[in-house]
């Protein structure tokens, strides 16, 4: 099955939210459905409030329980299986954020990209609107903003680095540090 992106426009009213939860490795993931597709996938309860007030300007919606296929999904990728996510995505933002998004969703797993290079890919030379873009990205792992990384480091994350750090790791992009006895 294709994953199916939605792209939306700032729509209210006109749908079925929920919530759910998703405890993984790297801490309890906090996720948005509007009519069955994922929305936003934050690292904070607080985190996914804040983005339905500002993007939705609605309160948290009530929680349900996690669909089994999608937890199915997130579990294997946290097993380190190389599996793609398949749940459908509506990427809600502007044209330039959701460009972006698209972007993102090409790096291929176990891979980084510099900003540059999504810069270059978006045919934008402006990086600070590139990073503020990949910063506002609201699915967080599925859109997988923490494969770009800086010409000389891993830049910033908002799930933190070391999340960051944990995620590379697990998809074999990155080499854990060698631990000295």
């Amino acid at each position: 099955m294709m994953r199916k992106i939605t792209p939306c426009i700032f729509e209210k009213g006109c749908s079925s939210l929920y919530s759910a939860k998703y405890q993984s490795p790297i801490g309890t993931l906090h996720l948005i459905f509007r009519n069955e597709r994922l929305i936003n996938l934050s690292f904070t309860e607080e985190s996914a409030s804040i983005w339905m007030k500002s993007v939705l300007r609605e309160a948290l919606p009530d929680e349900k329980p996690l669909p089994q296929e999608l937890a199915r999904e997130l579990d294997a990728y946290f097993r380190g299986k190389r599996v793609p996510l398949k749940w459908d995505l509506e990427l809600i933002g502007t044209d330039f954020q959701r460009r972006v998004w698209g972007a993102l969703l090409e790096i291929p797993y176990g891979t980084t990209a510099t900003y540059k290079d999504i810069g270059e890919k978006c045919r934008c030379r402006g990086y600070r609107a590139v990073g503020n873009a990949i910063g506002a990205n609201p699915i967080a792992i599925i859109v997988p903003c923490h494969r770009v990384v800086g010409a000389s480091g891993l830049g910033g994350f908002s799930g933190g680095l070391n999340v960051k750090r944990f995620l590379l790791e697990l998809e074999g992009a990155l080499s854990p540090p060698m631990h000295h006895a």
